[in-house]
């Protein structure tokens, strides 16, 4: 029989509630409750979301461990083993430094020294407490002769590098070796970082003798914070070359003169790839000055790299990877 007031069948609530024989009204059925298979929806959905989640938190697990990790120090043993290349044999008395990311020589043991020496075994233990990441370089001195290695702390690792005195460089040693490789072209010359073709369309801008100045030098000195004062083609302006040269393509370099302010642009790059800033030590690797300019190539020995001011002019020259502090790429 139906109610006059709602036009439904005696007994049939309208919110799904019903009236029993006494005439109370049963528990509501929450929507909450309602099931698939036996099973109730919402657990379907949220095991389904966590599957796909789990699956990417695993295959990611690693990544996201060391990002995580990264943001805390860790003790870590560094073993540092330098051999004779010519003998194959430990070297005893090796210098041994690490410096950070913010070039400052770290404490190497528990005293604070920050420098250790290999003992006959050609072996040298760094004890560090710092952030995972890379950024950090070991200089090694032996005879007045230097060799920097960068690398990356992962955790406790041996670090070994080949003592020759062909290889290693003077301390004082500021010469680079000029070359002359063609530039890249078709698809060599497409395989590289856009900032590339701005860089070899510079060489040959040469600075000029007596009191002028070179106009394109002076222009890639004002994309630093230099004052006008010391805009001259007789400053030191490999740092404005490769500040000048990355604005080209619209990245904002380090605005600075200062060379080694590059070992904090960006973000660092292992290995060095075409096109990645180089960064060297010029009179000892604890002097604060350097070189700059972008990776053309390596070999065994030596980096290849364009830069500015380098024997007065945009050129392309090798330099040894005993001066080698790091290199970076745009972040």
């Amino acid at each position: 029989m139906a109610d006059p007031q709602t036009d439904r069948p005696t007994g049939v609530a309208g919110d799904a509630s019903l009236t029993g024989a006494s005439g109370e009204k049963a528990p509501k059925t929450s929507w909450f409750k309602l099931t698939v298979d036996s099973k109730p929806w919402w657990a379907i959905i949220v095991a389904a979301a966590l599957g796909a989640f789990g699956s990417e938190a695993i295959k990611n697990s690693p990544a996201i461990y060391s990002w995580g990790r990264s943001f805390f120090p860790i003790e870590t043993s560094q073993f540092l083993y330098v051999s004779s290349k010519e003998t194959k044999g430990p070297v005893k008395g090796v210098i041994v430094q690490i410096f950070g990311p913010g070039e400052l020589a770290l404490p190497l043991n528990s005293a604070g020294d920050t420098k250790i020496q290999t003992s006959a075994r050609g072996l040298a233990d760094a004890q560090i407490h710092v952030r995972p990441g890379p950024g950090y370089v070991a200089v090694f001195k032996y005879n007045n002769l230097v060799k920097t290695l960068p690398f990356e702390v992962k955790g406790d690792a041996q670090l070994q590098v080949e003592f020759s005195p062909t290889d290693w460089a003077s301390e004082d040693e500021r010469s680079v070796v000029p070359v002359n490789p063609n530039p890249p072209v078709g698809d060599a010359a497409g395989d590289l970082p856009p900032w590339m073709k701005f860089a070899y369309a510079e060489l040959g801008q040469t600075e000029f003798q007596g009191t002028e100045s070179n106009q394109r030098i002076l222009e890639y000195l004002r994309s630093t914070n230099l004052p006008n004062s010391a805009i001259s083609d007789e400053t030191d302006w490999s740092s404005a070359f490769v500040n000048w040269v990355v604005r080209q393509v619209g990245y904002s370099g380090t605005n600075s003169a200062v060379n080694r302010s590059w070992l904090t642009w960006g973000k660092p790059i292992y290995p060095i790839q075409p096109g990645c800033v180089a960064v060297f030590w010029r009179i000892s690797p604890t002097d604060p000055t350097g070189h700059t300019g972008f990776v053309v190539g390596e070999t065994d020995t030596t980096i290849t790299i364009i830069g500015g001011n380098q024997h007065n002019s945009v050129s392309i020259v090798s330099v040894p990877k005993a001066r080698f502090l790091g290199c970076r790429w745009p972040a």
